[in-house]
């Protein structure tokens, strides 16, 4: 089972395989970590999830799935292209990135760095990973793997709102 695991892992530094199973696989990998630890956050300060109405998911959704991804992958880039300026072991590049965006968001929201982190390592390897094959298929491929991560829980919400 280790071996797997560690080969799945390596499989999200692999760029020459179908960009939509890389997608897949990220997704895999990111969520189920992302949505635990934000709902052991949730539990530990006693807060809940936002409670919009349907016609906010609109504009969360313009907002969360497409202005977020672009302006947060563009900004990720630019941190990648700096840190490897400065960085002798780019493999930490990703992690790195990570620490960086978490931070940033935890100045909007104090424990929202936690939340996030897993994520943007992930969405960092992802943009490094692709970069190998070109700087569009890099900014593409975290923009949309970014929107796809935001797209799940409008999902639940807007399932949710219409449930009651």
């Amino acid at each position: 089972m280790p071996n797997r695991l560690t080969a799945f892992w390596r499989s999200l530094s692999d760029c020459n395989q179908p960009r939509i199973r890389y997608l897949g696989r990220a997704l895999l990998v990111d969520l189920p970590v992302a949505y635990a630890v934000g709902l052991g956050l949730n539990w530990a300060t006693g807060t809940g999830w936002p409670q919009p109405s349907v016609e906010d998911l609109r504009g969360l959704f313009f907002g969360l799935c497409v202005r977020a991804p672009i302006l947060e992958t563009a900004a990720m880039g630019v941190i990648i292209w700096v840190l490897r300026r400065f960085m002798t072991r780019t493999e930490y590049v990703p992690w790195v990135t990570a620490l960086i965006c978490a931070g940033l968001h935890s100045l909007a929201k104090p424990l929202w760095g936690i939340e996030i982190f897993w994520s943007f390592v992930i969405f960092s390897l992802c943009y490094v990973t692709w970069e190998k094959k070109s700087l569009a298929q890099a900014f593409g491929l975290t923009a949309i793997l970014h929107a796809l991560h935001n797209l799940v829980p409008l999902l639940v919400l807007l399932v949710s709102r219409r449930a009651s």
